[in-house]
Protein backbone atom coordinates (compact mmCIF):
# COMPACT_ATOMS: atom_id res chain seq x y z
CA UNK A 1 0.00 0.00 0.00
CA UNK A 2 1.22 3.30 -0.97
CA UNK A 3 0.68 5.83 2.12
CA UNK A 4 -1.65 8.11 0.36
CA UNK A 5 -4.02 4.91 0.16
CA UNK A 6 -3.25 4.13 3.61
CA UNK A 7 -4.23 7.39 5.22
CA UNK A 8 -7.04 7.50 3.21
CA UNK A 9 -8.26 3.76 3.76
CA UNK A 10 -6.93 2.65 7.21
CA UNK A 11 -5.92 5.58 9.48
CA UNK A 12 -8.98 8.38 8.34
CA UNK A 13 -11.54 5.92 8.69
CA UNK A 14 -10.30 4.49 12.35
CA UNK A 15 -10.21 8.42 13.95
CA UNK A 16 -13.74 8.71 12.19
CA UNK A 17 -14.74 5.67 13.96
CA UNK A 18 -12.95 6.70 17.29
CA UNK A 19 -14.70 10.50 16.93
CA UNK A 20 -18.57 9.19 16.39
CA UNK A 21 -17.81 6.71 19.03
CA UNK A 22 -16.85 9.17 21.32
CA UNK A 23 -19.95 11.65 20.73
CA UNK A 24 -22.32 8.56 21.24
CA UNK A 25 -20.91 8.35 24.72
CA UNK A 26 -20.96 11.72 25.54
CA UNK A 27 -23.50 13.58 23.42
CA UNK A 28 -26.13 13.32 26.75
CA UNK A 29 -23.55 15.79 27.96
CA UNK A 30 -23.54 18.19 25.70
CA UNK A 31 -24.89 21.48 25.59
CA UNK A 32 -27.97 21.14 22.95
CA UNK A 33 -29.39 24.78 23.53
CA UNK A 34 -30.38 27.04 20.80
CA UNK A 35 -27.68 28.79 19.81
CA UNK A 36 -24.45 26.81 21.38
CA UNK A 37 -22.35 24.78 19.69
CA UNK A 38 -19.18 22.53 20.62
CA UNK A 39 -16.10 22.28 18.33
CA UNK A 40 -13.99 19.39 19.61
CA UNK A 41 -10.21 18.46 18.72
CA UNK A 42 -8.97 15.46 18.74
CA UNK A 43 -5.64 14.55 19.30
CA UNK A 44 -4.70 10.80 17.69
CA UNK A 45 -1.63 9.46 17.65
CA UNK A 46 -0.33 6.62 15.81
CA UNK A 47 2.36 3.99 17.32
CA UNK A 48 4.99 2.03 15.43
CA UNK A 49 2.66 -0.61 14.32
CA UNK A 50 0.24 1.89 12.40
CA UNK A 51 -2.52 1.86 15.66
CA UNK A 52 -4.42 5.09 15.87
CA UNK A 53 -5.17 6.01 19.26
CA UNK A 54 -7.11 8.34 20.83
CA UNK A 55 -4.36 10.68 23.23
CA UNK A 56 -7.35 13.66 24.48
CA UNK A 57 -10.62 15.29 23.48
CA UNK A 58 -10.25 19.43 24.00
CA UNK A 59 -13.55 20.93 24.73
CA UNK A 60 -11.78 24.79 23.92
CA UNK A 61 -9.00 23.57 21.16
CA UNK A 62 -6.30 26.52 20.93
CA UNK A 63 -7.16 28.17 17.31
CA UNK A 64 -3.93 30.21 17.40
CA UNK A 65 -2.49 30.97 13.78
CA UNK A 66 1.59 30.99 14.52
CA UNK A 67 2.39 28.06 12.33
CA UNK A 68 1.56 28.20 8.41
CA UNK A 69 -0.12 24.97 8.69
CA UNK A 70 -2.76 26.53 10.80
CA UNK A 71 -2.64 29.74 9.14
CA UNK A 72 -3.67 27.59 5.94
CA UNK A 73 -6.24 25.43 7.87
CA UNK A 74 -7.77 27.32 11.09
CA UNK A 75 -9.33 30.44 9.37
CA UNK A 76 -11.51 28.22 6.87
CA UNK A 77 -12.12 25.89 9.62
CA UNK A 78 -14.21 28.54 11.66
CA UNK A 79 -15.96 29.90 9.01
CA UNK A 80 -17.30 26.79 7.91
CA UNK A 81 -18.24 26.18 11.42
CA UNK A 82 -20.31 29.33 11.88
CA UNK A 83 -21.73 28.78 8.37
CA UNK A 84 -23.18 25.31 9.31
CA UNK A 85 -24.08 27.09 12.83
CA UNK A 86 -25.30 30.00 11.67
CA UNK A 87 -28.11 27.54 8.77
CA UNK A 88 -29.11 25.66 11.68
CA UNK A 89 -29.90 28.44 13.91
CA UNK A 90 -31.54 30.30 10.65
CA UNK A 91 -33.73 26.86 10.71
CA UNK A 92 -34.28 27.36 14.40
CA UNK A 93 -35.53 30.70 14.07
CA UNK A 94 -38.10 29.94 11.02
CA UNK A 95 -41.58 28.79 11.21
CA UNK A 96 -41.15 25.12 12.12
CA UNK A 97 -38.70 26.12 15.42
CA UNK A 98 -36.90 23.00 14.48
CA UNK A 99 -33.97 21.86 12.21
CA UNK A 100 -34.41 19.98 8.94
CA UNK A 101 -31.89 19.54 7.22
CA UNK A 102 -28.10 19.85 7.08
CA UNK A 103 -26.71 22.85 5.62
CA UNK A 104 -26.22 22.74 1.94
CA UNK A 105 -22.72 23.29 2.55
CA UNK A 106 -20.55 21.51 4.92
CA UNK A 107 -16.87 23.29 3.55
CA UNK A 108 -14.30 21.23 5.05
CA UNK A 109 -16.65 19.14 7.34
CA UNK A 110 -18.33 15.99 7.27
CA UNK A 111 -21.36 14.57 8.48
CA UNK A 112 -20.53 11.99 11.19
CA UNK A 113 -24.01 11.38 12.98
CA UNK A 114 -27.06 12.67 11.76
CA UNK A 115 -29.51 12.75 14.91
CA UNK A 116 -31.96 15.20 12.93
CA UNK A 117 -32.64 11.68 10.45
CA UNK A 118 -32.12 9.27 13.59
CA UNK A 119 -34.83 11.29 15.54
CA UNK A 120 -37.35 11.22 12.54
CA UNK A 121 -36.52 7.30 12.08
CA UNK A 122 -37.49 6.56 16.01
CA UNK A 123 -40.73 8.72 15.85
CA UNK A 124 -42.77 6.39 13.04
Amino acid sequence: DEPSSWVHNSLVPTMKDIMLHCYKASRVHLNRDIGYFDLLGFDFIIDDMLNVWLIEINVNPALHIRTQACRDIIPQMIADVLEIELHLLDQVRGKKRKITSTPPSLGGFEVLQNDIVRRKATRK
